[in-house]
């Protein structure tokens, strides 16, 4: 089954960012996303893969902003509960769902769309037709 999902690339931000008598440097912290290549991926210690490569040209755009931790490797779930305690500022490519309008903004349009196909184990019973039937098996999900 093939499910089209847009997927917003922009940075979700929470909270406000500048603040009257802020230096010009305006330091971001993000997380990275555990998830496979080639959103978020280390080599040799040092940040790599799409997620990276758009901040790196937010920063070029808007050279008071600077964005630390993105070899801070974590899970989906750990970063949506560091967006809403406040530990984070931002995050990128996270999909669009109700429950993270609630707990950061989405700034600017998807930069593109995927489209995710699922995969079942030869003998696998479990039939999945929609969404609210994966969403009923609990799968573990990192996007």
């Amino acid at each position: 089954m093939r499910i089209p999902v847009p997927l917003s690339f922009a940075c979700m931000l929470c909270g406000p960012v500048v603040a009257a008598g802020t230096p010009p440097a305006i330091i971001l912290h993000v997380m990275a996303q555990e998830s496979l290549p080639p959103k978020w991926m280390l080599r040799d210690g040092r940040a790599d893969g799409v997620c990276p490569d758009i901040l790196a040209a937010i920063e070029k755009i808007e050279p008071r902003l600077r964005f630390r931790g993105q070899t801070e490797l974590r899970s989906v779930p750990t970063i949506e509960r560091a967006l809403e305690n406040g530990e984070i500022d931002c995050s990128c490519a996270l999909l669009d769902t109700e429950h993270r309008r609630r707990i950061a903004v989405v700034a600017g349009p998807a930069l593109y769309i995927v489209k995710h196909k699922l995969a079942a184990a030869i003998g696998d019973r479990v039939v999945i037709d929609n969404y609210d039937d994966l969403v009923r098996i609990r799968p573990l999900i990192t996007t």
